[in-house]
């Protein structure tokens, strides 16, 4: 079974850190991402929300997973 993290920050690069805290490097250049849920009659849709409005689906979630880790 696979996990999803709540949040997580984007470097410019595309790589999936951690979040960074106040000060620390990666703070103004990464963007957080925070997983969102919506639930229509039929389905629940998954997916990541950034701080500058984009979005993230969870196939290209783990597409970033995928990439970083070969």
């Amino acid at each position: 079974m696979n996990r999803l993290p709540k949040t997580f920050d984007l470097t410019p690069t595309g790589e999936i850190v951690k979040c960074a805290k106040i000060g620390e490097e990666g703070y103004a250049e990464n963007v957080q991402y925070t997983l969102i849920t919506h639930e229509s009659e039929e389905d629940l849709i998954l997916g990541y929300y950034g701080e500058d409005d984009s979005t993230i689906s969870i196939d290209t979630y783990f597409q970033l997973i995928e990439d970083y880790q070969l």
